[in-house]
Formats: C-alpha cells, sequence, structure tokens
C-alpha cells in the first residue's frame, strides 16, 4: 500500500475486519455497512477531518451511527446527522465521549457519501486481487517449470531422434 496508494494496507473487508478483536472507527463504519447491505437497508457514509461514521434510512428517515463512540442518544431517540449539525446538537451528543477542544477538529468539514457507495473501493478491489494472487500465483513458477521440461524433453528426444550427438 505504501506504493500505490497509502491507505491501501488497511483492511477493508467486513468479514476480514471481523477476525481481528479492534479496529479503527472507519472499520467499525464498513462492517455496520456491510450488515446494512445485507438488510438491504440505504447507508451512506460521513466522513470527517479526522472521524468517520454513517447514517442508515431506517422507518423513513436518515439516522446517525457512530459506531466507534457508541452514542447516547438524548432519551434514546436516535437522530440524524443534519438535526445533530442544527446549533450545538453535535457538540452536545459528544459531550460526554470526547474532550470539549477535540470535537472540532475531529469532527470538521463532514461530508456525505453517496447513498450504498462502498467507502474505499480501490482498497476492496487491492485486497480482493493479492488474495486471489497469494492463494493461485504460486501456479504461474509451477506451470513455467512444467513448460522447460517439456521442451526440454522434446529437445532430447528430437536429438536422440535425429542422430545429432
Amino acid at each position: 500500500g505504501k506504493f500505490i496508494w497509502y491507505d491501501l494496507s488497511a483492511i477493508v473487508i467486513p468479514d476480514d475486519i471481523m477476525q481481528y478483536p479492534m479496529a479503527a472507527c472507519s472499520q467499525q463504519s464498513i462492517v455496520l455497512m456491510g450488515f446494512f447491505r445485507k438488510k438491504n437497508i440505504p447507508y451512506r457514509k460521513i466522513s470527517f477531518d479526522h472521524h468517520f461514521a454513517l447514517e442508515g434510512f431506517i422507518n423513513g428517515q436518515w439516522l446517525y451511527f457512530d459506531a466507534d463512540l457508541e452514542l447516547d442518544f438524548p432519551g434514546g431517540k436516535r437522530r440524524s446527522f443534519a438535526y445533530l449539525l442544527e446549533g450545538d446538537n453535535l457538540k452536545e451528543l459528544y459531550k460526554n465521549v470526547l474532550p470539549p477542544d477535540q470535537i472540532p477538529s475531529l469532527l470538521g468539514n463532514p461530508f456525505y457519501g453517496k447513498i450504498n457507495e462502498y467507502p474505499a473501493p480501490r482498497a476492496w478491489l487491492f485486497h480482493r486481487i493479492t488474495a486471489l494472487l497469494s492463494h493461485w500465483l504460486w501456479i504461474i513458477p509451477l506451470i513455467l517449470y512444467g513448460y522447460t521440461e517439456w521442451r526440454m524433453r522434446i529437445k532430447n528426444q528430437f536429438t536422440r531422434d535425429s542422430g545429432v550427438c
């Protein structure tokens, strides 16, 4: 990943992420996106300067999820991110899990992703290709070795049959 894109080494396939006891905020959101995808629940990522969350479209409305920080919504009523952006609702929601001075820098410049868009398509493709190659790439040297041996046998057979020394 270092030589092509800096973030390709991060695991982005939900089943692979689940094999580890810890995950970054983006990876936890990817696992939740995988669940939403399996349940046919529309979702969209919400990326910040230094954090990652998502919304799911449930019961006719967008609801905000922060899989990493597991927020407690007032009155147990989950809200949309648009609602949280009004006034100080976002600061109020995060006040018990983040120091107040970190909230603006961590949650700065929010950006909505496209609906049902996979959050890391290049990394996903890279992981799938490298997984395939790691399972099957060993066959190429074996085929080349077999081909070389076959060519040598044909050459030796030709040499013997033609009487050339």
